[in-house]
């Protein structure tokens, strides 16, 4: 019994959270002086269409969708592509390496992703426009590739390798040179068991 009935919750939950993108569908498949035509009253004519058309889509695709999902297409490929570059870079030396420097320039790094990007995107539309990259594909993609936060999740899965292999090398060689050391310096009294 209570498997049934959390199963019809679940199942009116569903319905209500799928009506609206149902109603969206069905508008996309109607004239457009009939769109909002049956939305205040709620009715099976809200969700099936009288008259069915394809005059929505055929606006859609000629317009400048596809101009759109292919400049998006686009940015969004470059600036993961350049962003796991020099992220992964920026987090490897971060993980590694020691510089002067070194604690100062990550918390740098840690202080640009706390910074929320409405205070920066004037200042940032300023130099994109001095540049002369308004309305370029390098103005939507090099502000987005280097991330802090990008910067210090990668630090950290370079940091907890670098251990990994540490402990790992000295667990090698402690155990290698217990086996050396055992061929090397044997035990020079006789076992009990061969004294009797």
């Amino acid at each position: 019994m209570k498997m049934a009935t959390r199963h019809v919750t679940m199942a009116l939950i569903a319905v209500v959270m799928l009506a609206p993108l149902l109603w969206v569908f069905a508008s996309s498949l109607r004239p457009a002086t009939e769109i909002f035509q049956y939305s205040r009253q709620l009715s099976w004519h809200t969700f099936i269409p009288l008259s069915l058309t394809l005059e929505n889509y055929e606006a859609l695709l000629t317009g400048d969708f596809p101009r759109a999902v292919v400049n998006t297409l686009i940015v969004a490929a470059a600036t993961v592509a350049a962003g796991i570059i020099v992220n992964a870079a920026a987090g490897f030396a971060f993980a590694v390496f020691d510089f002067p420097g070194k604690r100062i320039a990550f918390v740098l790094v840690m202080l640009t992703f706390m910074m929320p990007f409405e205070s920066i995107v004037i200042p940032l539309y300023m130099v994109i426009r001095a540049l002369g990259w308004t309305d370029t594909y390098q103005a939507l993609v090099l502000p987005e590739v280097a991330s802090g936060l990008i910067i210090f999740l990668f630090r950290q899965f370079f940091a907890a390798i670098t251990r990994s292999s540490t402990t790992r090398r000295g667990s090698t060689a402690l155990h290698g040179g217990g086996s050396s050391g055992r061929s090397r310096f044997p035990c020079r009294g006789r076992p009990s068991s061969r004294q009797g």
